[in-house]
């Protein structure tokens, strides 16, 4: 009778979706599965649209001034949304500025665009002018970390968690 039910189990198991885990067909450990594609926002930014999971429980913190401006540059210099502004933001730079160095580029990249690409989108000019009122700080920005994730079938984990 138990062989019998055993060779049922394993019949009907071939007709389950590819991510259902049977005895037969384990979906891989690190899979990175986990219900949201990619194309299911199709607003979201393309630095966002990763697929992968977390896992472990989640902890929330606040982020400070200078993490925040780290995190809101990398999301700017690494998204291919934004790259055409990078390259009006440069170009205006080496107008106003014709012997402007990479390096110095580069710099002013990383410590003012951000700040800048904020103001831009409110009036279509890369402007850095004195008395300017500056962008929000950090002081209502939490974030939630997890011990790791899996992504691209490879788990990382977190140092120091």
């Amino acid at each position: 009778n138990a062989y019998l039910v055993e060779e049922a189990s394993s019949f009907c198991a071939h007709y389950f979706k590819s991510h259902v885990s049977t005895r037969h067909r384990k979906v891989p450990r690190n899979s990175d599965h986990c219900g949201v594609g990619a194309n299911d926002h199709p607003g979201m930014l393309s630095i966002f649209k990763h697929v992968g999971r977390s896992f472990g429980r989640k902890k929330f913190r606040r982020l400070d001034d200078k993490e925040y401006h780290a995190a809101r540059t990398y999301i700017l210099l690494n998204c291919d949304e934004v790259k055409p502004y990078l390259t009006i933001y440069e170009d205006t730079l080496r107008e106003a500025q014709p012997y402007i160095q990479d390096s110095e580029i580069d710099n002013k990249l990383e410590t003012e665009f951000a700040s800048l690409f904020e103001k831009y989108a409110s009036n279509n000019r890369f402007t850095n002018t004195p008395g300017t009122p500056s962008t929000p700080g950090a002081a209502d920005v939490s974030i939630g970390s997890t011990r790791g994730s899996c992504t691209s079938g490879r788990a990382i984990i977190s140092v120091g968690w």
